[in-house]
């Protein structure tokens, strides 16, 4: 799979050597006519990710601790949960992120629409929508001004599925999954059919219903669509998951536009 940049660049190099074509044809010959004027760049009309693995971290400059989130990506977003639940970092740093990717530069910069939400309550704590610089293939990063006194670094990191990765096949969620809070209890129980058809309750006293499908079988992505009713969080929410084969656990998060829910499933 060719990365974003490989892309970048082959589209560079063809506009350069169609350039120098179109210039040679029209040179010589006495030809009183002038060259045809070279259009500027456009953007790249790109929103979807390479599938794969994403990482991000949302730094305040000058401090030591900041958000760090890791999950899936797939079509235009990447769905990360929380990765480090150190006991001595703050619970406010406890976050998950929701990227989606909105369009990509010819220099190789992309722009993000990036959605942080709270580990417990799953409600919107920031928005962004910002340009990221290309540092490499594999890395894209921005220097962000949030108000006169706080300026935060971002920083997103890419890694390319392996050969290795399972493919996505329903047989692997059919059956009975339950999530541990972060205090040690199952708050959340799935039924999932071998048509990938799920029903589910958690702690809240949600009714949930939903399907989960396969985008793309040859990677281990699942996309999960659910509705949530009975309770505060009532509505459809949708999002990534990554299967997980030596320890059989789903990885991923479902979100609107108002909360997510971040959930590690197991058998029970």
């Amino acid at each position: 799979m060719e990365s974003s940049c490989h892309l970048i660049a082959k589209s560079f190099f063809s506009t350069v050597i169609l350039s120098a074509t179109l210039l040679t044809g029209c040179g010589g010959g006495g030809s009183s006519s002038s060259s045809p004027q070279t259009p500027p760049a456009q953007p790249v009309a790109q929103t979807d990710l390479d599938a794969g693995r994403y990482r991000i971290s949302f730094i305040e400059i000058g401090l030591d601790e900041g958000v760090a989130a890791s999950g899936i990506g797939f079509g235009d977003q990447a769905n990360m949960l929380n990765s480090d639940f150190t006991s001595s970092r703050s619970p406010d740093l406890y976050q998950n992120v929701l990227i989606k990717k909105t369009d990509e530069n010819n220099d190789g910069s992309i722009n993000l629409d990036i959605t942080f939400y709270d580990w417990v309550t799953g409600d919107v704590t920031r928005r962004l929508s910002e340009t990221l610089l290309i540092e490499s293939e594999d890395k894209w990063s921005a220097i962000i001004q949030e108000n006169a006194a706080d300026k935060y670094r971002i920083e997103l990191f890419f890694n390319e599925l392996s050969s290795s990765d399972p493919g996505a096949n329903l047989a692997n969620i059919a059956g009975d999954w339950k999530h541990m809070s972060l205090f040690g209890e199952a708050d959340v129980f799935f039924s999932v059919s071998e048509s990938g058809e799920l029903t589910g309750t958690d702690a809240d006293g949600c009714s949930i219903t939903g399907l989960v499908s396969t985008p793309e079988p040859v990677t281990p992505v699942y996309q999960f669509d659910l509705t949530y009713s009975t309770c505060t969080k009532a509505g459809a929410m949708s999002g990534l998951f990554e299967y997980f084969r030596t320890n059989k656990e789903f990885k991923g998060m479902t979100s609107n536009q108002e909360r997510a829910v971040g959930l590690y499933l197991s058998n029970p």
